[in-house]
């Protein structure tokens, strides 16, 4: 789940974000900052910072040009009232600007978009026959247990690997994957069809455990508002 941080000096409004993330997804880390010294000065790495520009002391910018200089992959999003700061946000690439009042459905799209950009580059690493490899999440359909090891299948490859499907569903779950049955990991958002019993990736058909069920109708509703 996404670690987000919301640092605005105005109550109300980091108030008002908050509400608006965790009425979303529950799930959301998120942490508040009522000005840019607290957020420089925390040691926690965030995937997000929505950031008020207009700050007293440490303003939003000068706070942003400080984060990126330590955390070059967090997504910047600032709120603001004046169009004219847009200019000195390329120095920061922000990924987005915020007006206020807040538009809950651009928030939403905006989150839904890093969602999708964060899974399409993360990596995992794999030791599949002697070999370590990097292979990317969103490359992955689906894993299997064999015996005391797991496959993971790729749209047009598989890798053996060593490792036992518990501990790849304990590292993947929280990442689009959902376990569906004693031997199968399946990625949400490759499924192509699905009911009460069974679910299609990639032209394959898996059995639902009905012990599994519950948390795969969440994982699927947890990918609707990511789509």
């Amino acid at each position: 789940m996404l670690k987000i941080a919301v640092c605005d000096d105005e109550r109300a409004v980091r108030e008002e974000v908050t509400d608006l993330l965790c009425c979303r997804n529950a799930e959301y880390c998120v942490t508040i900052f009522e000005n840019g010294a607290e957020l420089l000065t925390s040691a926690h790495e965030f995937d997000v910072v929505i950031l008020d520009i207009e700050m007293p002391e440490l303003d939003g910018m000068t706070a942003a040009v400080q984060l990126r200089r330590t955390f070059k992959d967090t997504y910047i999003v600032f709120l603001t009232n004046h169009d004219e700061v847009m200019r000195d946000a390329f120095k920061v690439r922000a990924f987005r600007f915020f007006s206020k009042p807040l538009n809950p459905g651009v928030l939403y799209s905006t989150l839904a978009e890093i969602e999708r950009e964060i899974q399409s580059t993360v990596k995992l690493q794999i030791v599949s026959k002697g070999a370590q490899l990097m292979i990317r999440l969103s490359d992955i359909t689906y894993l299997e247990a064999y015996g005391d090891g797991t496959y993971i299948f790729t749209a047009d490859s598989f890798y053996d690997t060593r490792q036992q499907l518990v501990y790849w569903n304990k590292l993947l779950k929280d990442r689009g994957f959902v376990q569906v049955n004693r031997n199968h990991v399946i990625a949400v958002d490759k499924i192509t069809g699905y009911n009460s019993r069974s679910v299609t990736v990639n032209g394959i058909e898996f059995g639902v455990s009905r012990f599994k069920l519950s948390e795969f109708r969440t994982a699927v509703e947890r990918q609707k508002t990511v789509t």
